[in-house]
């Protein structure tokens, strides 16, 4: 009788174990899932945060492009239509060999415009950066400023190139673009330089000017370009990456660092 009594003891101290055990198991699994639905939960919510800010950063990069068209316009293919319209409003009939001139003068003139409206169309066309790459969009925009006579500009690429996913590299290039725009404005330089360092899992990325040089603390106060930095700044970061801009006078220098995840 006292066996039977420590055999029942045994399972019902075992079945309690048991149960024990698979309660524990089980509560686990439930913390398991619980932690599990919260992580995605959480990443899902970093990954609607990201796609916001990022379609925020296209819609502001959409309309400075729309800016720089129309400024780009404004000032150098209107400016050049006029000079043709005034030639051909100055003509005089009666004086063949002047008209002849001026006819010529003013087609040259207008094949200039259509051949900057080309350009223009390139570097600003979205499909046109991420299938030329950032390396030959960045030295078609060069080439666009050469062609003022206003600038000497000069890149240099270093490393092996590696890819970039397609969304950073236009968002990179808009930046650089933005750089450009700045020292073409701003810093009443006559040369311009653009660096690119790749490394096999980083890109370094540098605009110089020789021009007048700026007090950064008091640019950041300008409604205007201190907004214009913060953009550039913000971009960067977005994807990931770093801006700095360093004082100089003469000169400016702004350095982007940039991970690399390969497209």
């Amino acid at each position: 009788m006292g066996n039977l009594s420590q055999e029942v003891s045994l399972i019902f101290i075992s079945t309690l174990f048991l149960l024990l055990v698979a309660g524990g198991i089980i509560a686990l699994i439930m913390v398991y899932r619980r932690k599990q639905a919260e992580y995605i939960h959480e990443q899902n919510r970093m990954k609607a945060a990201f796609e916001k800010e990022l379609l925020e950063a296209q819609l502001e990069m959409q309309e400075q492009t729309m800016k720089h068209i129309a400024q780009e316009i404004h000032d150098n293919i209107g400016g050049t239509l006029s000079l043709a319209k005034l030639n051909l409003n100055t003509i005089n009939p009666e004086k063949q060999n002047g008209a002849v001139e001026k006819i010529g003068h003013a087609k040259e003139l207008v094949t200039k415009a259509i051949a900057d409206l080309r350009t223009l169309s390139k570097t600003l066309h979205q499909e046109a950066v991420l299938s030329a790459g950032l390396i030959k969009a960045v030295e078609m925009e060069l080439k666009l400023i050469d062609k003022t006579a206003v600038f000497q500009t000069s890149l240099t690429v270093a490393g092996e190139p590696q890819p970039i996913d397609g969304q950073k590299e236009l968002i990179l290039f808009r930046t650089v673009q933005e750089a450009l725009n700045n020292a073409i404005k701003h810093a009443e330089a006559t040369f311009i330089q653009v660096e690119m360092q790749f490394e096999p899992a980083s890109l370094s990325l540098t605009i110089r000017d020789n021009g007048k040089g700026f007090h950064l603390a008091s640019i950041e106060n300008d409604p205007e370009r201190g907004s214009g930095l913060r953009n550039m700044k913000n971009r960067t970061k977005l994807i990931g990456g770093e801006l700095t801009i360093a004082e100089g006078k003469p000169g400016t220098k702004i350095q982007i660092s940039l991970p690399i995840i390969a497209s």
